[in-house]
C-alpha cells in the first residue's frame, strides 16, 4: 500500500483553490518554503503531525474539523529530505540582509512534483538551519495531478 497523507482544513481536494494559489505565488524564501503548494502530513509519521502541532499551539484548531486522506500516483517525483545533505545542491545565497542560504524552489519545482521533509531524530538539525519554519513531518505538492484522494472526492476545475 502506498504512503498515506492527511490534509486539514477541507474535506476534499479542490483543484480550483490550488490553481488560485499557483496563480498568486508568495515570496516565502525567508521561510525556505515554496511560493505555493498543497500541504499535508504523513499519516504514519513517527514525529509530530500537523494536528499535534496545531493542538499544542492552539493554532487554528477549528481547521482540524475537516480533513481528507490521499496517496500519490506511482509516477510522482518527490524530493524526500531525511538529512540536510539531501538539499545542499539546491541551496543558493540569499539576497536578504541575513545572507543565509535559501532553497532554490525554481529549480526544485522544475525537477520535482513536491517535497517531503521527514524529521526523524534530526529535528534540531533541520529546525535551526534550512527548515526553521517546517515544524512537523510534512509534504508540499505543487503538481496537483499526482494527488489521489482516498475518498475519491475531488473538485475539478470549473
Amino acid at each position: 500500500m502506498r504512503k498515506q497523507y492527511i490534509h486539514y482544513g477541507s474535506s476534499c481536494f479542490d483543484i480550483n483553490i490550488f490553481k488560485e494559489k499557483a496563480a498568486n505565488p508568495r515570496d516565502n524564501s525567508f521561510m525556505n518554503k515554496p511560493p505555493y503548494g498543497f500541504w499535508a502530513s504523513p499519516v504514519d509519521s513517527d514525529y509530530w503531525t500537523w494536528r499535534d502541532w496545531c493542538e499544542s499551539e492552539d493554532w487554528h484548531t477549528e481547521r482540524l474539523e475537516k480533513s481528507f486522506k490521499f496517496t500519490l500516483t506511482k509516477k510522482a517525483k518527490i524530493l524526500t529530505v531525511r538529512k540536510r545533505e539531501d538539499i545542499f545542491r539546491y541551496l543558493i545565497e540569499s539576497s536578504t540582509l541575513c545572507k543565509k542560504p535559501i532553497l532554490d524552489f525554481n529549480r526544485i519545482m522544475s525537477e520535482y512534483d513536491g517535497m517531503e521533509l521527514i524529521h526523524g531524530d534530526r529535528y534540531n538539525e533541520f529546525h535551526y538551519n534550512e527548515f526553521y519554519s517546517w515544524d512537523v513531518d510534512s509534504i508540499v505538492i505543487w503538481n496537483p495531478y499526482i494527488i489521489v484522494p482516498m475518498n475519491k472526492v475531488r473538485k475539478e476545475a470549473a
